[in-house]
Parts: C-alpha cells; structure tokens; sequence
C-alpha cells in the first residue's frame, strides 16, 4: 500500500485517522513532497550559490526535523508492529541513522519482521567511522531472525558491508585490518552461495546468490585493477541487443567509460566528463561504454544520443551489477585508458592528461594480427 493511499484513504473517513500507520506515512509522503520541491528550487537557482546554500540549509533543517518526528513515535509506540515502518523510513528514504534506543527496539521486536533485510541492505554501505560499529552490530542480529530469508539477505549485507570496510576512504583501514576484511567478505558471500542459494534480495529482483558471485567476482579482481595489469574480459549485450566482447578490441587504444545517464536526486546528467568526450573524438582512439540508469535500458539509450556518446555501450542492468562490480567501480563516472594489448595505462585521467596519453599509446607498435 503507498504512502499516498493510506493519507487519502485516512483523510476521506469522517473522524481523524491517528494510528501510528497513518502519522508515519504522512511524514514519509511530506518528506517526498519536499525532497521533489528541493529538487526544483535547485534546478531553478542555476548557478546562484548563495541562493542554493540557503535552500540546502532550509532543506537540511526540514528533514531534521521530520526524522525527529519518526524517532518520537517509534520510540513513544514500543513494539507496535507498525514502528517498523517508521524503521524503513529512517534507513530508506530519510537516510538517517538509528540510535541506541531504537536499534534495541529492532532487536526487541522486529527481528520475525520479514522485510528486515531491506533495513541491512540500506545501511551496509556505511562505513564512516560514526557509523560502521553500530551497523555491523544490527546487522548482525538478524542471525538469530527466524526467518530463512532475513538470514540470507543479513549474510550478505555482512559480506558486502565487510568489503566495503576494506577500501573504506577518509579513514582507510591498514593492510592487515584490510586483508582481514577481505577474508571475512569471502567467507559471509560463500555462505550465501553455500546456505541460502535460493533467498533473494529484499525487493525480489534478484537471487542473493547472483549478487554474491559478483562481488566474489570483484574481491578476485581488485589486485588487478591496477595501472599495468590486464583488464577483465567484458561479455554481453550492448544497448542495441548486440553481444559484444572488450577482447575483440585488442589492438586497439581503448577509452572505457562507466556512466549512468542521469542522477535523479539533482536532475542532472552523469556525463560530466562531457570535455573528456569531446577531446576524445578527435584523437586515434575507440570509446567503450558500460551504462546503467535506473530509468532503464530504453532512457540510457536516449540519453547516450542526446549527449551523443562516440561508441558502443554495454549494459550493466543495475548500479552495481556485474560489469561496475567487477572493475570495482565505486563512482559514477569512471574510466580505464587500455593500451594496444587490453593493459590498463590510466585510470580516470583528466581531460588535459588525456590527448597526450591516448597519442602515445597509438604511436606503440601494433600487436600482430591486430583486432
């Protein structure tokens, strides 16, 4: 049921609809209602700086208050299976972080809930410092949930979570707390492939056992994404339905872009590497794409012709999906200058860095028998 049809069906009975279901989804749908409001009014300042920094602290100052809306009731309903949705909303929508209080709550109360591994999967990836203790305790409550699938879903929130930690910026970890790390990621996401091969992700779309397999995918890659190692193979259908191999390129200077063709939060287009595109066209060099975007394969077509993308892209289904997982790519965009032999030269070079480079690399011999 949405948020919007519980406030209108509340709203259309003669006497005042107060249930707890009811206040949490009125926050929820006020909060959207802003958000998309901040949205615009952003679009609208331009480049006014001055005139966005108010609006973000306004924004900021909104959304204060209404996760203390949420906190209060959750708080002031103990037990009350209908807080959990006021625990969604503090992870999901609002982003927000659960106290003390309220994390006791979740471990007290909800861990038959069956939606509970949507709670992990929206917080394994923070790893701040002020949150990654906290975090890896909730989660691992859910391993005494009764229910199989929260099991699996906190398995592999675990393991991605632990490899997070491994690579963790700001504050990353030394090489041996990284390496310990690492083993504990392999060892949740063998687990998923071992005891829940057949749970799925919180939202249904995906077996957990596909997701783990990638991201066992990535941790074998990491040594190798690297300046002077070989990049891995790529096969798949581009945005045409056309299977394409990043092998049949060998040969030549190769620019492989990952982007998404729209972050919708600020309405802004991804491609923000638009001059390092622009330089590429004239230069002797092949550009490879790997899209995603959360409008579908259809909208990151259209983009990719409005903003007149000069190559083939393959499509990676979803933020994350196996292609980004196994570059490890962790932003949006990301590119790899490959030379002659598939080897990776630069990563994420900067436009002015670039024709130089790509010049270089196609003054180097050429490999026998070319592509």
């Amino acid at each position: 049921m949405s948020l919007a049809f519980v406030i209108v069906l509340c709203l259309g009975q003669n006497a005042p609809c107060r249930t707890l279901t009811y206040r949490l989804a009125e926050i929820g749908w006020q909060f959207q209602v802003r958000q998309s409001r901040f949205t615009l009014d952003s679009r609208l300042a331009g480049r006014d700086r001055e005139r966005v920094g108010r609006l973000g602290l306004a924004y900021h100052d909104d959304w204060r208050r209404m996760v203390g809306r949420v906190e209060a009731l959750i708080k002031a309903n103990p037990g009350d299976p209908a807080g959990f949705q006021g625990v969604l909303l503090l992870t999901g929508p609002l982003g927000y972080t659960l106290d003390a209080d309220i994390r006791w709550l979740v471990g007290k109360f909800y861990l038959d809930e069956p939606k509970l591994g949507r709670v992990y999967f929206d917080i394994r990836h923070r790893t701040h410092p002020n949150d990654s203790t906290w975090v890896r305790e909730l989660i691992e409550q859910a391993l005494g949930s009764p229910n199989r699938q929260v099991l699996g879903q906190a398995t592999y929130a675990l393991g991605d979570f632990c490899r997070r930690m491994a690579f963790r910026e700001g504050n990353p970890p030394g090489e041996a707390d990284k390496a310990r790390y690492l083993t504990q990621a392999v060892g949740y996401l063998d687990k998923v492939l071992r005891a829940y091969p057949d749970a799925m992700t919180p939202d249904g779309r995906s077996p957990l056992a596909a997701k783990a397999t990638v991201e066992l995918a990535r941790i074998r890659n990491i040594t190798d994404l690297k300046v002077g190692r070989p990049t891995p193979e790529i096969v798949g259908p581009d945005l045409d339905g056309q299977i394409r191999r990043l092998g049949d390129y060998r040969g030549q200077v190769v620019l492989l872009v990952f982007w998404q063709g729209t972050e919708r939060r600020y309405g802004r287009s991804m491609l923000d590497n638009r001059d390092l595109l622009e330089v590429v066209r004239r230069l002797p060099c092949t550009v490879l794409g790997v899209s995603y975007d959360d409008g579908g394969s259809r909208f990151a077509r259209e983009t990719a012709t409005r903003e007149k993308f000069p190559g083939p892209l393959w499509w990676d289904v979803e933020y994350g999906g196996p292609i980004q997982s196994a570059y490890d790519v962790r932003d949006l965009p990301t590119t790899f200058l490959l030379d002659r032999r598939g080897m990776i030269r630069r990563i994420n070079p900067k436009p002015d860095e670039l024709a130089p480079a790509i010049r270089a690399l196609a003054a180097e011999p050429e490999i026998p028998g070319g592509r």
